[in-house]
């Protein structure tokens, strides 16, 4: 038997070229919506999100060809599971304590900010680890996805080190070691300034 076509069609709806059957006409009248086009002879069926998965199921077992542009997107890809109600307070904790000791530090408030952020994004990247577990490793990893994922720059990297160090020492009243293995960010080249002779 022939092919079903789906291809577009008026605005806000789907063109479908049934090749004839009983069966093929019987499960399209479910559609509600349907029109039968005479003049052209093709059905439209509205387009809405799942429109066509839904013509697929209908005809599960028939070669649909499905113009280009109108396939089923693939799948989003699943989302991080939201934060715990309690790993939610442990942070806002932290974050508190944090704040408290900056401003003991008479920091500026653009510094404290700016530790706050890097701090929250480590420890919601961390969430579910015991913090006696938040290790030099666990500093080392972050920092270094900073540079392979998010591609930051050596002075945005250091910033992120400098915050998490100050959060360790003064919250956690624990010291940053050696942070073996850490992909450092690329330092950006700077091209020589060439200054002209002056005649």
């Amino acid at each position: 038997m022939e092919p079903i076509r789906i291809r577009p069609g008026e605005p806000g709806r789907l063109k479908i070229l049934l090749p004839y059957s009983p069966e093929r006409v019987e499960k399209i009248k479910t559609v509600p919506g349907r029109r039968w086009h005479r003049e052209e002879k093709y059905w439209s069926v509205p387009h809405f999100d799942q429109a066509v998965e839904r013509l697929q199921q209908l005809f599960a077992g028939e070669t649909l060809l499905v113009a280009p542009g109108l396939a089923p997107a693939a799948p989003a890809p699943p989302r991080k599971p939201e934060l715990s109600l309690a790993a939610a307070q442990e942070i806002h904790d932290l974050l508190k304590d944090l704040r408290s000791a900056i401003r003991a530090k008479h920091f500026s408030p653009s510094t404290e900010t700016t530790y706050a952020s890097w701090a929250e994004r480590f420890l919601r990247r961390n969430a579910g680890t015991p913090l006696e577990k938040l290790d030099e490793a666990g500093v080392s990893r972050f920092l270094s996805s900073l540079a392979t994922e998010s591609r930051v720059s050596a002075s945005t990297q250091n910033q992120a080190l400098n915050a998490l160090i100050f959060f360790y020492k003064e919250v956690l009243c624990k010291d940053i070691g050696l942070l073996d293995g850490m992909a450092r960010a690329k330092m950006p080249v700077r091209l020589p300034v060439v200054l002209a002779d002056l005649d």
